[in-house]
């Protein structure tokens, strides 16, 4: 019988709140994984959000090796926006390389991951995930997904995408019903087979998070202490569920199977400056930054007219309008904002020899210009509270290296998530105001909390030794520590295995 992996996700799981509330004994089957098992603190890549993290956890690679830092990036030599799609990726996850070496595997809703032409095993993809990367449940074998949805019902649907209004009891009851689903599926194929690796990720603790962070947190501007009151603590509700999803799991994997469960990123409140970030760089930009903006406001104020219903039917025309009036206005600029998570602002060079008109030289106008970028951030304050508002600026070229670097944004710009972001200001750009200081505007405003870098993992089975790791892993630890576990060697990880966690007496060898 070959050496058994239960490894289960708990996706924006918050590690001070998963510990706090197993110290407490409100997750009692977490705190026994920590009593008798290995625990960790789990580091993500610095500045980036939930794209690039899981990613890196899959693969065991940077950003700047596996391509991938958002939904949503710039198709190579243009200025337009593309969705990441499976090709995208340039490096594999770790369960093909298992696969090849015979080891059998089962994947079930891994966030944010391709799926596989072939497997030793089966995968499931966006069945049951926050943010889709396909428009229906897939799978491998093709016919899994049909089997799935038969028995289990068709994907649930990703609530947690709307409005604040939404964050009550039918919201709540709906992440606890998915819980069920989940935990009856992956009980369901965790007997199907002797698996070497079970692989599971659970989305409820990601999308009550960016919902409710609001009734957790009293200090919130939009915290309702009446909602608070009637509802209780949705966000622990939603950790206790998962935690008696975790046993069930475990009871069924038995005593001799290793356990992981892990959570790749934290939650906190959505303090954010990124609705700020494009004005703040027209404005160090000078006098063309003006006409720039001008010439967007423009176009966005003709599509903001447009009644709702014809900007739906005539979208993909309005929408091209719209994102020529960008590129326009964007390949005059020394640089301009990607799209990202609010976490933390993307900026993006002009650069000559990348963009297809780029403005700034590489070599000294590049670090001159990045240099000044930097110091013009850093004094950036919030005009609320008199403190800065930025806190750090990542230049990715100096901590990200890799073959497909150029794909990165080239600084990203981590808020100080402190206090509420309202406004910003400095002697250069002067005051700006948020329009809407605490969520999006037009369509939803939907998230009171957002991920911090504040991961956590935990590991218990047969020959480990329990102990708290002072020094944390990183998330590319985790693809060559199950390698390791599962004896199968080589592999191009940026991350090693932890020793504490793959005894040499229980490796699966080759």
């Amino acid at each position: 019988m070959p050496a058994k992996l239960l490894v289960i996700g708990l996706d924006g799981a918050d590690a001070t709140l998963l510990r706090q509330w197993s110290d407490a004994g409100d997750l009692p089957v977490l705190r026994a994984l920590r009593t008798r098992g290995v625990s960790v603190a789990l580091t993500s890549p610095p500045g980036f959000g939930d794209d690039a993290t899981w990613a890196s956890l899959y693969t065991g690679v940077s950003p700047a090796k596996h391509g991938r830092y958002f939904y949503s990036q710039l198709r190579p030599g243009t200025y337009e926006l593309q969705p990441f799609a499976d090709a995208d990726l340039k490096r594999p996850p770790l369960w093909e390389s298992l696969s090849r070496a015979g080891r059998r595997v089962a994947i079930i809703d891994v966030p944010k991951c391709p799926l596989a032409d072939d497997l030793n095993g089966i995968q499931l993809v966006d069945w049951s995930v926050h943010g889709h990367d396909h428009a229906h449940v897939e799978s491998w074998p093709r016919s899994l997904a049909a089997q799935v949805v038969a028995q289990f019902g068709a994907e649930p649907s990703n609530v947690c995408n709307r409005d604040l209004d939404g964050a009550d009891d039918a919201f709540r009851d709906h992440l606890l019903a998915g819980i069920d689903k989940k935990a009856a599926l992956a009980a369901h194929y965790l007997d199907h087979d002797d698996w070497d690796l079970f692989l599971t990720v659970f989305k409820e603790s990601h999308c009550i998070g960016h919902r409710c962070w609001h009734l957790l947190d009293p200090a919130h501007p939009q915290h309702d202490a009446a909602a608070a009151a009637t509802l209780g603590n949705p966000i622990k509700q939603i950790y206790m569920a998962l935690d008696a999803a975790v046993g069930r799991l475990l009871e069924r994997a038995g005593a001799e199977t290793t356990v992981i469960v892990f959570s790749p990123l934290g939650m906190s409140a959505n303090y954010t400056g990124e609705p700020l970030l494009d004005e703040i760089l027209l404005r160090l930009d000078g006098a063309d930054a003006v006409r720039t903006r001008q010439r967007i406001a423009r176009i966005e104020s003709v599509w903001q007219r447009v009644p709702f219903s014809i900007r739906q039917r005539a979208h993909h025309r309005l929408d091209w309008a719209r994102r020529r009036a960008h590129y326009v206005a964007t390949r005059r600029r020394r640089c301009f904002v990607l799209p990202h998570n609010e976490i933390s602002g993307a900026i993006r060079i002009n650069l000559v020899g990348r963009e297809p008109n780029g403005v700034i030289h590489p070599g000294a106008e590049y670090d001159a210009l990045c240099t000044a970028l930097i110091r013009d951030l850093r004094e950036l304050v919030n005009l609320d509270t008199g403190t800065p508002l930025v806190q750090d600026v990542i230049r990715t070229r100096e901590i990200y290296r890799g073959e497909h670097a150029d794909r990165l944004p080239d600084l990203l710009v981590v808020w100080q998530r402190t206090a509420p972001i309202a406004s910003a200001g400095s002697p250069k750009i002067g005051e700006i105001l948020k329009p809407h200081p605490f969520g999006r505007s037009g369509d939803h405003i939907y998230r009171s909390g957002n991920h911090m870098p504040n991961g956590f993992l935990a590991a218990s089975g047969p020959g480990i030794v329990p102990a708290e790791l002072a020094v944390p892993m990183a998330v590319t630890d985790i693809a060559p520590t199950i390698a390791a576990f599962l004896g199968v060697r080589g592999g191009d990880y940026d991350g090693t295995p932890i020793a504490a966690i793959t005894p040499t007496d229980r490796m699966h060898g080759e």
